[in-house]
């Protein structure tokens, strides 16, 4: 017979373009650190404005985006200069892990955010970093959903299911709909 299941592709399509909503914006060319600004810099031609054209290519530049934000608030939580120092400082510790869920847990508590506003906050007196939160905060919560998937975690993926599905709702005006 038929087994129904959750079709995970169609739901990353879906999250990309709620991402895609918020934070890519084709006039932004010139705005440090937009994401619009981040693909040209880096030449990725592949990363269309309509998420639908090419999934794929939007996945993976978000999925580079977010790592490279999670490294650069590590070194900015750290007080290093730059990545090697960064790696210097957690190999020279005694207890790696400790070392490494420090600067986690200061991440986690103090840059990532959640928010279902249409649109991210511009009341702050840093937007630049506000919107950096808000890509940092959307790229985990796709990180953790295609670690989910990858490692056959069921109960992961359903947990990412319930943010994923605030977002959604938050969206229920577009036609954005898993």
């Amino acid at each position: 017979g038929l087994i129904p299941v959750i079709e995970d592709w169609h739901t990353k399509m879906c999250y990309m373009q709620v991402v895609w909503k918020r934070l890519y914006n084709t006039s932004s060319g010139v705005d440090k650190g937009t994401l619009f600004q981040l693909r040209n810099l880096i030449n990725r031609r592949n990363v269309v404005s309509d998420v639908s054209k090419d999934t794929a290519a939007c996945e993976e530049f978000m999925e580079l985006i977010t790592v490279a934000h999670i490294l650069s608030a590590a070194v900015h939580i750290t007080g290093v200069p730059d990545l090697e120092g960064l790696s210097k400082k957690i190999l020279s510790s005694d207890n790696h892990f400790a070392a490494v869920s420090s600067i986690a847990k200061t991440l986690c508590s103090d840059v990532v955010t959640v928010s279902f506003a249409a649109k991210p906050s511009t009341g702050s007196a840093d937007c630049v970093m506000e919107y950096a939160k808000e890509t940092l905060s959307l790229g985990l919560l796709l990180l953790e959903f295609n670690d989910a998937i990858r490692e056959g975690d069921g109960v992961r993926v359903l947990r990412c299911w319930k943010f994923l599905f605030l977002f959604f709702r938050a969206r229920s005006g577009d036609v954005i709909h898993p």
